[in-house]
């Protein structure tokens, strides 16, 4: 299960058209501000950027530990390592906490690391009954230190992002959708959605794809982008499983520089309780 909008979707999303004279700047600005929305408040309990409903048992937990990369023209960016844990709170909610270490490795210069974004979340399941349930799950991320956002290594970008998660199973099928609108610091609201579909292929396998995207206005930027991810979940043990997607864009209206190439996910998650 996932927790609340967490951090595994590294800067999956990009940006937005710009009416403004300093362009690309403001393109790679976007690029880390969707960054945040589709990494941070996309939890990493599963490898998929839209949430789920999933809920923990009182007092369990979860743990899970990936890495997570985004290729573009501009370079390559990564979340490495990274680590997200929930806990339970009663049979409906739950809170979790999420950070990662970011790589930045930008064509012409040297790879720069350091410590990147954190989020919390918090879960409440309003519903559950007969395959359907309906999950509240409002999450809010910021850097984890100042050093990093003064070497440029990520920006200084606080988000409250809202979402808003349904899900209905039949049979071995789940389908599981999410509308969400997320505040920034930087005068930019978003409206994102994004829809999953997932295949229980036997008791180890579980099938994933999903399209997601993400549109924004704000004082002088106005867009959106689409990306898609496949992937699956592993079983390994009763309380264990391997995380894996792929990805990359449908479309963006971002310079073709600063437009998604490919995403990759690859995460380990274990349960006690």
């Amino acid at each position: 299960m996932r927790t609340a909008a967490l951090y595994c979707r590294l800067i999956s999303l990009e940006g937005i058209s710009l009416l403004h004279v300093n362009f690309h700047v403001h393109a790679a600005r976007l690029v880390a501000v969707l960054g945040l929305i589709f990494s941070l408040p996309a939890q990493a309990a599963t490898p998929l950027a839209t949430g789920d409903t999933g809920m923990l048992v009182p007092g369990g937990w979860e743990f899970t530990v990936f890495a997570a990369s985004s290729g573009r023209d501009t370079g390559d960016e990564y979340e490495l390592p990274a680590v997200e844990i929930e806990t339970g709170l009663t049979e409906n909610t739950s809170i979790s906490v999420v950070a990662a270490r970011q790589v930045v490795d930008k064509r012409g210069h040297s790879s720069n690391s350091g410590w990147g974004n954190a989020a919390v979340g918090f879960k409440w399941r309003v519903l559950h009954d007969a395959g359907r349930a309906l999950v509240f799950n409002p999450s809010y991320s910021t850097a984890l230190t100042k050093t990093s956002t003064r070497r440029g290594l990520i920006e200084d970008i606080n988000i409250l992002t809202l979402p808003v998660i349904a899900s209905y199973e039949t049979g071995a099928w789940i389908f599981t959708g999410e509308l969400s609108y997320s505040m920034t610091s930087e005068s930019l609201d978003g409206l994102g959605a994004g829809f999953w579909t997932g295949y229980q292929a036997n008791e180890d396998w579980l099938l994933l794809a999903e399209v997601y995207g993400e549109e924004f206005s704000g004082d002088d930027d106005d867009g959106g982008v689409y990306n898609f991810r496949l992937g699956f979940e592993y079983g390994v043990a009763d309380s264990a499983a391997i995380l894996f997607s792929v990805g990359s864009r449908i479309a963006s209206d971002l310079p073709r520089e600063e437009k998604l190439d490919s995403e990759f996910f690859l995460g380990f998650r274990w349960e006690t309780g």
